[in-house]
């Protein structure tokens, strides 16, 4: 005797029921033990790495190199990745940092001085010389200063 076997049904995705009240382990955690799992993932995932590449040197050796090689690999090119960013970044702040921003700002909105600026200083556990420091060099800014208006929050 032969089992007929039913073609299997296909749903979609407006037809698939979830239980409201379900919910999976991880999310059963509290936030704190959330956080903390998250947090582990990092420092778990770099002990794998060390020890699987020493317990494969024993075990099979040539898997290890290949590991180490592709390993190695991947970090030069994120290296490089980096290094090309950071040379573009560095270049686009040299050119930057040559504009007179005033003069620009004349040649595009003639009105810009009907306009007041106001400036938000986070200033919770900053010492009194890095505050200082900051207005110090907000009046020395060739803006006219009577439009700046700093506040400390």
């Amino acid at each position: 005797m032969t089992q007929q076997y039913q073609p299997l049904r296909t749903t979609k995705p407006s037809e698939i029921k979830l239980d409201p009240n379900y919910r999976s382990r991880f999310l059963r955690l509290t936030e704190k033990q959330q956080y903390r799992a998250l947090e582990m993932i990092p420092g778990i995932l770099i002990w794998v790495t060390f020890i699987g590449a020493i317990a494969f040197s024993f075990i099979k050796p040539l898997w290890a190199i290949y590991f180490i090689i592709v390993f190695d690999l991947f970090w030069l090119i994120r290296i490089i990745y980096m290094l090309i960013h950071l040379l573009v970044s560095w270049r686009r702040y040299k050119k930057t940092i040559r504009i007179d921003w005033l003069e620009k700002l004349q040649k595009e909105q003639p009105n810009f001085t009907q306009y007041y600026h106001l400036v938000f200083y986070p200033t919770a556990g900053e010492p009194f010389e890095v505050l200082d420091m900051s207005l110090q060099k907000l009046t020395e800014v060739s803006y006219d200063t009577k439009k700046i208006i700093p506040v400390l929050a």
